[in-house]
């Protein structure tokens, strides 16, 4: 019975071990680092180039320190589960538009330029509904393209 505990801690150990090298993969196989998200509006289909944030250190850190992001450009984070997620915009240099999406990828709330925060307190953007995924892009972007509520995006894969 001991052997048996031991080697099933060892497979649950190597388990983990190779999810987290990539040797087994995870849920969110199929998206890689680099992707192309498309966001279909009312006003037509627009392409942006994302890096996907999927780990909790990348979802931490997000654009943090960033001077430039690109007019097609963005960052893309994918939860483990869908919940109420917040952000919030320290050290942050630019101003972002935050795109909450439900686990079908539709759009349910959107942070419309949020400004950038130096302070030791910054304010904190809740999604309101639970979201699996969010965009950011630039701030103002979402109002110059007419993204809303309801609207929906896929990802190259």
């Amino acid at each position: 019975m001991k052997i048996f505990v031991l080697f099933l801690g060892i497979v649950v150990l190597l388990s983990f071990v190779f999810v987290g090298c990539g040797i087994i993969p995870s849920q969110n196989e199929g998206i890689r680092k680099d992707s192309v998200l498309h966001l279909k509006t009312k006003n037509g289909e627009y392409v942006f180039d994302v890096e996907i944030a999927d780990s909790f250190s990348e979802r931490r850190e997000g654009l943090m320190r960033r001077s430039f992001l690109g007019e097609k450009a963005g960052m893309f984070f994918v939860f483990e589960v869908p919940k109420v997620e917040n952000f919030w915009m320290k050290n942050t240099l630019i101003p972002l538009d935050i795109i909450y999406f439900d686990e079908n990828y539709r759009v349910v709330h959107i942070v419309k330029n949020a400004q950038p925060c130096e302070e030791d307190k910054c304010p904190s953007f809740s999604s309101v509904y639970p979201v699996k995924y969010v965009l950011e892009i630039n701030g103002g972007l979402s109002d110059r393209l007419g993204i809303d509520v309801g609207d929906f995006a896929y990802l190259d894969v």
